[in-house]
Protein backbone atom coordinates (compact mmCIF):
# COMPACT_ATOMS: atom_id res chain seq x y z
CA UNK A 1 0.00 0.00 0.00
CA UNK A 2 1.10 3.66 -1.00
CA UNK A 3 1.69 6.46 1.55
CA UNK A 4 -1.12 8.36 0.32
CA UNK A 5 -3.58 5.18 0.36
CA UNK A 6 -2.44 4.09 3.92
CA UNK A 7 -3.24 8.33 5.51
CA UNK A 8 -6.47 7.49 4.26
CA UNK A 9 -7.17 4.06 5.48
CA UNK A 10 -5.97 5.58 8.78
CA UNK A 11 -8.47 8.95 9.13
CA UNK A 12 -11.15 5.98 8.10
CA UNK A 13 -10.06 4.20 10.84
CA UNK A 14 -9.62 6.75 13.72
CA UNK A 15 -12.99 8.52 12.59
CA UNK A 16 -14.77 5.36 12.63
CA UNK A 17 -13.17 4.10 16.39
CA UNK A 18 -15.28 6.14 18.17
CA UNK A 19 -13.76 6.59 21.85
CA UNK A 20 -15.11 8.60 24.25
CA UNK A 21 -12.58 10.55 26.51
CA UNK A 22 -14.52 9.36 30.04
CA UNK A 23 -16.57 6.79 30.91
CA UNK A 24 -18.50 7.21 33.83
CA UNK A 25 -20.61 4.15 35.66
CA UNK A 26 -23.26 2.85 34.01
CA UNK A 27 -26.03 0.16 34.43
CA UNK A 28 -24.88 -2.41 31.87
CA UNK A 29 -22.17 -3.76 29.27
CA UNK A 30 -22.68 -4.66 25.74
CA UNK A 31 -20.25 -6.58 24.04
CA UNK A 32 -21.11 -6.70 19.89
CA UNK A 33 -20.10 -10.26 18.13
CA UNK A 34 -16.91 -10.00 15.92
CA UNK A 35 -14.25 -12.45 16.03
CA UNK A 36 -11.95 -9.70 17.35
CA UNK A 37 -11.68 -11.61 20.82
CA UNK A 38 -10.35 -8.05 22.58
CA UNK A 39 -14.04 -7.23 22.83
CA UNK A 40 -15.12 -9.81 25.72
CA UNK A 41 -11.61 -9.19 27.63
CA UNK A 42 -12.98 -5.42 27.54
CA UNK A 43 -16.01 -6.04 28.71
CA UNK A 44 -14.16 -8.32 31.51
CA UNK A 45 -12.22 -5.20 32.13
CA UNK A 46 -14.68 -3.10 32.22
CA UNK A 47 -16.66 -5.35 34.87
CA UNK A 48 -13.56 -6.09 37.32
CA UNK A 49 -13.01 -1.72 37.08
CA UNK A 50 -16.72 -1.78 38.33
CA UNK A 51 -18.09 0.56 35.47
CA UNK A 52 -21.45 -1.95 35.52
CA UNK A 53 -22.43 -4.59 37.14
CA UNK A 54 -23.70 -6.79 33.62
CA UNK A 55 -22.15 -7.96 30.83
CA UNK A 56 -24.68 -8.57 27.86
CA UNK A 57 -23.26 -10.28 24.64
CA UNK A 58 -24.90 -10.44 21.49
CA UNK A 59 -24.31 -12.09 18.22
CA UNK A 60 -24.96 -15.05 16.31
CA UNK A 61 -23.11 -16.47 12.98
CA UNK A 62 -22.61 -13.74 10.49
CA UNK A 63 -19.92 -11.65 8.57
CA UNK A 64 -17.64 -10.81 11.55
CA UNK A 65 -17.43 -14.63 12.93
CA UNK A 66 -14.81 -15.98 10.87
CA UNK A 67 -13.39 -18.53 12.42
CA UNK A 68 -15.06 -18.93 15.50
CA UNK A 69 -16.67 -22.33 15.92
CA UNK A 70 -20.08 -21.10 17.52
CA UNK A 71 -22.17 -18.21 17.77
CA UNK A 72 -20.19 -15.34 18.71
CA UNK A 73 -21.81 -13.89 21.99
CA UNK A 74 -21.38 -17.68 23.64
CA UNK A 75 -17.78 -17.67 22.71
CA UNK A 76 -17.17 -14.35 24.62
CA UNK A 77 -18.78 -15.63 27.38
CA UNK A 78 -16.48 -18.39 27.26
CA UNK A 79 -13.82 -16.20 26.56
CA UNK A 80 -14.74 -13.43 29.40
CA UNK A 81 -14.88 -16.22 31.89
CA UNK A 82 -11.35 -17.81 30.87
CA UNK A 83 -9.77 -14.28 31.53
CA UNK A 84 -11.94 -12.97 34.29
CA UNK A 85 -13.26 -15.86 36.52
CA UNK A 86 -14.85 -14.11 39.17
CA UNK A 87 -17.57 -12.58 36.65
CA UNK A 88 -20.17 -14.43 38.17
CA UNK A 89 -21.97 -16.28 35.31
CA UNK A 90 -25.23 -15.16 36.13
CA UNK A 91 -24.52 -11.48 35.23
CA UNK A 92 -23.76 -12.29 31.78
CA UNK A 93 -26.20 -11.75 29.31
CA UNK A 94 -25.97 -13.84 26.06
CA UNK A 95 -28.31 -12.95 22.78
CA UNK A 96 -26.85 -15.72 20.12
CA UNK A 97 -28.78 -15.69 17.01
CA UNK A 98 -28.63 -11.72 15.62
CA UNK A 99 -26.73 -11.70 12.50
CA UNK A 100 -25.95 -8.09 12.02
CA UNK A 101 -26.20 -4.71 14.21
CA UNK A 102 -29.66 -4.13 13.62
CA UNK A 103 -30.52 -7.77 15.11
CA UNK A 104 -28.08 -7.04 17.75
CA UNK A 105 -29.92 -3.92 19.35
CA UNK A 106 -33.65 -5.93 18.53
CA UNK A 107 -32.95 -9.23 19.55
CA UNK A 108 -30.98 -7.82 22.84
CA UNK A 109 -34.37 -5.81 23.74
CA UNK A 110 -36.29 -8.74 23.72
CA UNK A 111 -34.29 -10.29 25.60
CA UNK A 112 -34.07 -8.35 28.74
CA UNK A 113 -37.46 -8.07 28.66
CA UNK A 114 -37.69 -11.91 29.02
CA UNK A 115 -35.35 -12.57 31.37
CA UNK A 116 -34.98 -9.33 33.78
CA UNK A 117 -38.28 -7.29 33.30
CA UNK A 118 -37.03 -5.14 36.08
CA UNK A 119 -34.08 -4.06 34.84
CA UNK A 120 -34.32 -3.77 31.03
CA UNK A 121 -34.09 -1.08 28.30
CA UNK A 122 -38.02 0.30 29.41
CA UNK A 123 -36.81 0.66 33.19
CA UNK A 124 -33.32 0.51 35.37
CA UNK A 125 -31.38 1.05 32.69
CA UNK A 126 -30.33 4.33 31.50
CA UNK A 127 -26.51 4.25 31.13
CA UNK A 128 -24.69 1.08 28.64
CA UNK A 129 -21.03 1.03 27.83
CA UNK A 130 -21.10 -0.20 24.24
CA UNK A 131 -18.03 -2.18 23.05
CA UNK A 132 -17.40 -3.39 19.44
CA UNK A 133 -14.79 -3.73 16.99
CA UNK A 134 -12.96 -0.38 16.69
CA UNK A 135 -13.87 -0.26 13.07
CA UNK A 136 -17.56 -0.75 13.76
CA UNK A 137 -17.81 1.24 16.35
CA UNK A 138 -19.19 4.31 15.39
CA UNK A 139 -21.56 2.88 13.11
CA UNK A 140 -23.02 0.35 16.26
CA UNK A 141 -23.08 3.98 18.68
CA UNK A 142 -25.13 5.45 15.73
CA UNK A 143 -27.76 2.04 15.50
CA UNK A 144 -28.23 2.40 19.14
CA UNK A 145 -28.67 5.67 19.63
CA UNK A 146 -31.47 5.42 16.70
CA UNK A 147 -33.38 2.83 18.80
CA UNK A 148 -32.48 3.44 22.03
CA UNK A 149 -32.56 7.69 21.74
CA UNK A 150 -33.64 7.39 25.69
CA UNK A 151 -30.70 6.08 26.82
CA UNK A 152 -27.21 6.97 27.58
CA UNK A 153 -24.59 5.75 25.43
CA UNK A 154 -20.98 5.50 25.57
CA UNK A 155 -17.97 4.27 23.38
CA UNK A 156 -15.33 2.29 24.66
CA UNK A 157 -13.55 -0.18 22.25
CA UNK A 158 -10.85 -1.74 22.98
CA UNK A 159 -7.44 -0.38 22.64
CA UNK A 160 -6.14 -1.01 18.92
CA UNK A 161 -4.34 0.42 16.33
CA UNK A 162 -5.16 0.50 12.83
CA UNK A 163 -1.67 -1.54 12.47
CA UNK A 164 -2.82 -3.77 14.75
CA UNK A 165 -6.14 -4.45 13.51
CA UNK A 166 -4.56 -4.55 10.44
CA UNK A 167 -3.01 -7.73 10.78
CA UNK A 168 -5.21 -9.29 13.08
CA UNK A 169 -8.24 -8.96 10.06
CA UNK A 170 -5.32 -10.74 7.50
CA UNK A 171 -4.94 -13.54 9.82
CA UNK A 172 -8.06 -13.99 9.87
CA UNK A 173 -8.35 -13.98 5.73
CA UNK A 174 -9.98 -10.04 5.85
CA UNK A 175 -9.37 -7.13 4.42
CA UNK A 176 -9.88 -4.38 6.77
CA UNK A 177 -9.35 -1.77 4.41
CA UNK A 178 -12.60 -2.96 2.63
CA UNK A 179 -14.59 -3.03 5.79
CA UNK A 180 -13.55 0.47 6.45
CA UNK A 181 -14.86 1.64 3.42
CA UNK A 182 -17.99 -0.55 4.08
CA UNK A 183 -18.32 1.12 7.16
CA UNK A 184 -18.28 4.90 5.46
CA UNK A 185 -20.62 3.20 3.07
CA UNK A 186 -23.27 2.07 5.52
CA UNK A 187 -23.07 5.64 6.99
CA UNK A 188 -23.76 7.50 4.07
CA UNK A 189 -26.73 5.13 3.42
CA UNK A 190 -28.15 3.67 6.15
CA UNK A 191 -29.78 6.92 7.78
CA UNK A 192 -32.43 7.03 5.14
CA UNK A 193 -33.32 3.62 5.11
CA UNK A 194 -34.30 4.22 9.23
CA UNK A 195 -31.29 1.81 10.44
CA UNK A 196 -28.93 4.46 12.23
CA UNK A 197 -29.13 7.97 13.31
CA UNK A 198 -27.64 10.55 11.02
CA UNK A 199 -23.49 10.83 11.10
CA UNK A 200 -21.54 14.26 10.95
CA UNK A 201 -19.11 13.04 8.42
CA UNK A 202 -15.64 15.37 8.31
CA UNK A 203 -15.28 16.59 5.05
CA UNK A 204 -11.15 14.91 5.38
CA UNK A 205 -13.10 11.56 6.39
CA UNK A 206 -15.26 11.79 2.80
CA UNK A 207 -12.21 12.56 0.86
CA UNK A 208 -10.19 9.83 1.77
CA UNK A 209 -13.55 7.51 1.64
CA UNK A 210 -13.08 8.79 -2.29
CA UNK A 211 -9.58 8.49 -2.42
CA UNK A 212 -9.74 4.56 -1.37
CA UNK A 213 -12.58 3.99 -3.82
CA UNK A 214 -10.87 4.66 -6.91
Amino acid sequence: MDRQRHDAAQTLYDYLALRDASVGPADLIIGFGHFDLKIPRQCGALWRAERAPRILFTGGVGAGTAGLDQPEAVYFRDEVLRHCPEIPESTILVEASSRHTGENVARSTALLKAVSPEACFDRGIDRVILVATAARQRRVWLTCTKHWPHLSLENLPPHATYAQDLALFAEKGRDLDALLLGEVERLLTYPSLGYIAQPDIPREVLDAYRMLRQ
